[in-house]
């Protein structure tokens, strides 16, 4: 296995993970849980979701005046 398909593999088996415990927190909502496992990182570093909501905000506005130009 390459290094890339391992870095792929533990960042899929970390989101598991969290997917599960999500699911036993909130048992009724397992599709919200799924998306917050997908950005793990972000749930973990709250620092980190932060800038990134810094990053996508920047990109709707970006693509807004981009549109209407």
């Amino acid at each position: 296995m390459t290094l890339k398909g391992k870095i792929f593999s533990g960042y899929g088996v970390i989101g598991l993970l969290f997917w599960a415990y999500f699911v036993l927190v909130d048992g009724h909502r397992a599709a919200f849980a799924f998306g917050k496992a997908l950005v793990w990182p972000l749930t973990m570093f709250p620092a980190l979701g932060a800038f990134m909501g810094v990053v996508v905000l920047l990109l709707i506005i970006g693509a807004i005046v981009l549109i209407y130009r």
